[in-house]
């Protein structure tokens, strides 16, 4: 209304006076009361801000006080090493003072296992012929003496229900342990009573067939139905077993060896004079005879074997020529028959002949039986695992420039191109994995390998820069292997000698899951393994060995569990770790003196917690001599440090306290309203609070109230008399009475007079000097200084608290006094403001009526003088 008003009138345009100016003097006038109440709100309100930060120190110097009333403050304990770098201690205050000698004759170390076989694949075989998996579970039966494998199953359930089942598998001389152990799961599986109680497996890592039990609560005994050596259960368990809670699953007692340790006897292989295979390389061919291997040979040995005939046959020894050699590998338990010379694109086969059956037990066969060789040429050079990329470019082989594409050449490709450009002949061997320079002509003529103008570190990457030519020889030959582990791209392209499968694999009982090979790498396993604390090892690989490792977390003879039964992934066999040996952690070995006469004690951990009450003893190294020795003391820099802090933040408090109180206000100095506040600057502004607030607490009852009671409490006297400590002044601590400094006295200031005599205090009475401040009172009636300040302050600075209930607090809206009266300030201010706003509408508008009525007056007076003017020209 009043803006209506206002646009609709016009000061003084009739009266010539400046109402405006008029009407602000009058409001003016009549807003002394408004102004009144504003600076009465202002002061409130710079008194409750100052008392709120008054109240924050008080809280602080509550936590303080709260230090001084733990136990631990005054009884906490240190140890001291003769030798810190061989012997450590930490302690708790329920250690006792004393000196202990240590002697440490051995340290505990963690389990380690270590991959059993190179991780990293060849870059290329060129034509190879790779074996299949066996032994283990198809091992033949004849092989073990096993001509019965009918068995006898008794289930007692938990309920003392008793059932029985028989199983007979149908067996002749060609079966196998797989084929029984699919009969006896079906059989189970086929049985109401028996489905899903028990099944048998064959154990991969410890080569053993293996009976598990799947509920605790049932006893189910397993027998021969027949007795005797050639029955399975005798000749494989050394007879019945029996699986209950106590005995959840039980191996075999005799191996089913596979891999590098499966025999040819246990496979099954025909050996003799009259037995061959044939082997047909290019358009040479060759009859390889059997005699004078012995059955017993295991597959490993059986390579060095065979490749002896074939030499006595002309089919290996010089890489130039025709070369192939059997191979046993240790990534894969496989026989593979390979070129020596991957660069020779020569096709090689093999086929039983006659009665022999080698060839179809060892490889995978066509129809015909005959198994044959496939070409490995490898990848392009910038998709290859070299150690580092290779780039394209220009290299220097024995002066001779030779181009590179990384990005279409293969290995072999740049091989053969060195081969046709220069006198040498470049091969790689995949056995090896490196690559061999040979003069063509057999001389050992130097070989120059590189140049400076060279732009391709192609030489790099194949090991050649850091390598010497064979004294003696024509051959010049890689330094180390080429190929490596990429461990942070996917498995399936990282260079594995052989293919990571998807599923599951397990680490001390802990399961982790490949998902998809394509999107997972090493490093991403790594970290999955070592994030998860149940898995309990630190896994990492290495580049310069190419071996993954599992190192226990823990110290101590404790073994890794590797694997379990239902896993599904074959990455823990890929990484050589499924039949690795572990190299076991050593347990600590050490004495205490005073401890078990002296005698050595054995710690699967090198921190040695519970031998004394209160400390545990770290060992980091090996004593010589009389050993090292850990000396427990009372820890008075904690306690001297809490006191310090307490001392240092109460007078800080009690200084606050008392300059509030004490200083003079500028009584000419006056509040300002709001608007005087809002026409300054800032700077103004807080010059004009500063000089303000100076005296604004001064006789404030509350802040006296607190002053006086924190000096009651800072001069109590304990009633304990037989104490030797009683008081802040027995600890060498002056309470500002009198006799000391003026201005200290007044104050209340608390001061260390005397260092000696705190010192002597916290390390020979340290139990007093916790009472004085942290008794609760429970026996005098008497609270300790800490706590009962603790207490007090407590009561006025928690929210509603005597303190707090009145100034309120900052960061919270409570209802204190002062909030209270600073609301009802405000509501007189609005109600002020409101009339002020009637007031000045009703001057407006009688000041406009005045406005129109003087308008209709000289409006008249025009007209009469208009009239008189005319009347007065007619005459």
């Amino acid at each position: 209304m009043i803006n209506q008003i206002s646009r609709n009138y016009i000061s003084g345009l009739s009266s010539g006076m400046d109402t405006d100016a008029l009407i602000e003097k009058i409001i003016t006038a009549s807003s002394s009361s408004k102004y009144a109440l504003q600076r009465q709100r202002n002061r409130i309100s710079y008194q409750q801000s100052m008392l709120q930060e008054i109240n924050l120190s008080l809280y602080s110097l509550q936590n303080k006080a709260t230090d001084l009333t733990f136990s631990s403050t005054f009884t906490a304990k240190k140890a001291e090493s003769s030798d810190p770098k061989m012997l450590g201690a930490t302690v708790t205050t329920a250690a006792k003072t004393g000196t202990y000698n240590l002697k440490v004759r051995q340290l505990a170390t963690s389990t380690s296992v270590s991959s059993s076989a190179d991780l990293a694949g060849p870059i290329e075989e060129g034509h190879v012929l790779k074996g299949k998996a066996v032994g283990g579970v198809e091992t033949l039966l004849s092989s073990l003496g096993i001509s019965s494998a009918d068995l006898k199953l008794s289930l007692q359930s938990k309920n003392g229900a008793v059932s029985e089942m028989q199983i007979s598998p149908s067996i002749n001389s060609d079966s196998d342990m797989k084929s029984v152990v699919s009969s006896v799961n079906q059989a189970i599986q086929d049985n109401q009573d028996f489905r899903g109680k028990v099944y048998l497996n064959y154990d991969e890592k410890s080569q053993k067939l293996k009976f598990t039990l799947n509920n605790p609560d049932d006893l189910i005994k397993i027998q021969d139905k027949n007795t005797g050596n050639s029955s399975l259960m005798q000749n494989m368990f050394g007879g019945s077993v029996t699986l209950d809670r106590s005995n959840i699953a039980t191996v075999s007692d005799k191996t089913l060896s596979a891999g590098g340790d499966a025999t040819l006897e246990g496979l099954g292989v025909v050996l003799g004079n009259n037995v061959s295979f044939r082997v047909t390389v290019g358009s040479q061919t060759a009859n390889i005879q059997l005699n004078g291997i012995d059955p017993s040979t295991n597959l490993r040995d059986l390579a060095d074997k065979l490749n002896a005939k074939l030499r006595d046959a002309g089919l290996a020894g010089d890489p130039a020529s025709q070369p192939i050699e059997f191979r046993f590998d240790e990534g894969t338990g496989t026989l593979k028959l390979a070129s020596l010379n991957t660069a020779q694109d020569i096709q090689f086969s093999l086929r039983d002949g006659g009665s022999g059956n080698i060839i179809s037990k060892l490889f995978d066969t066509d129809a015909s039986g005959t198994a044959t060789s496939v070409f490995d040429g490898g990848k392009v050079l910038s998709q290859e695992t070299f150690k580092g990329n290779v780039t394209g470019g220009v290299f220097t082989l024995d002066g001779v420039r030779i181009q590179v594409d990384a990005g279409k050449d293969t290995l072999q490709d740049v091989l053969k191109r060195i081969t046709s450009m220069t006198d040498i002949e470049a091969y790689y061997d995949s056995a090896a994995d490196k690559v061999i320079f040979e003069r063509k002509d057999g001389t050992d003529a130097p070989i120059g390998i590189g140049s400076s103008a060279d732009t391709s570190n192609f030489l790099h990457q194949i090991a050649m820069i850091a390598s010497e030519q064979i004294p003696g020889t024509a051959k010049f030959t890689s330094s180390r292997p080429i190929s490596e582990i990429k461990s942070d791209v996917a498995l399936s392209n990282a260079g594995f000698a052989r293919e990571i499968t998807a599923g599951t694999f397990s680490i001390n009982g802990k399961t982790f899951e490949i998902a998809d090979t394509s999107k997972v790498s090493m490093d991403s396993l790594i970290k999955m393994i070592n994030d998860s604390p149940e898995a309990g090892v630190i896994a990492q690989y290495s580049p310069s060995s190419g071996k993954f490792v599992l190192h226990s977390s823990e110290t101590g003879n404790r073994s890794i569990a590797i694997g379990k039964a239902d896993d599904t992934s074959n990455f823990l066999s890929v990484m050589g770790l499924a039949d690795a040996k572990q190299e076991i952690g050593q347990n600590a070995i050490y004495s205490i003196s005073g401890l078990y006469g002296g005698e050595e004690q054995v710690s699967q951990s090198n921190s040695i917690d519970g031998a004394i009450e209160g400390v545990t003893f770290n060992l980091y190294g090996v004593t010589q001599g009389a050993g090292e020795t850990i000396t427990i003391k009372t820890d008075t820099d904690n306690a001297k440090a809490a006191i310090d802090e307490f001392i240092k933040l109460y007078n800080e408090v009690s200084e606050t306290i008392y300059t509030k109180l004490t200083e003079e206000r500028n009584k000419e100095l006056d509040g300002l309203t709001d608007e005087e506040k809002s026409a300054l600057s800032k700077s103004e502004l807080e010059t004009y609070e500063k000089a303000y607030k100076k005296g604004l607490l001064a006789g404030d009852n509350s802040l006296m109230a607190i002053r006086n009671q924190m000096r009651t409490i800072m001069s109590r006297i304990m009633p304990d008399a037989e104490a030797k400590i009683r008081s802040l002044e027995d600890i060498g601590i002056s309470t500002g009475v009198t006799g000391a400094n003026y201005k200290e006295t007044l104050v209340g200031t608390l001061k260390i007079v005397d260092e000696n005599k705190l010192n002597d205090a916290l390390a020979n009475h340290s139990d007093e000097v916790a009472a004085l401040f942290n008794s609760d009172g429970s026996k005098t009636g008497v609270k300790g200084i800490g706590t009962e300040l603790r207490d007090f302050l407590r009561e006025q600075t928690k929210t509603g608290g005597l303190f707090t209930g009145r100034i309120g607090r900052a960061d919270l809206k409570t209802d204190s006094s002062m909030d209270r009266q600073i609301a009802l300030l405000n509501k007189r201010i609005a109600e002020q403001e409101a009339r002020l706003y009637s007031e000045r509408n009703s001057l407006i508008q009688r000041f406009s009526a005045l406005e129109q009525t003087l308008n209709s007056y000289q409006s008249q007076a025009n007209y009469i003088s208009g009239q008189l003017a005319s009347l007065m020209s007619g005459k």
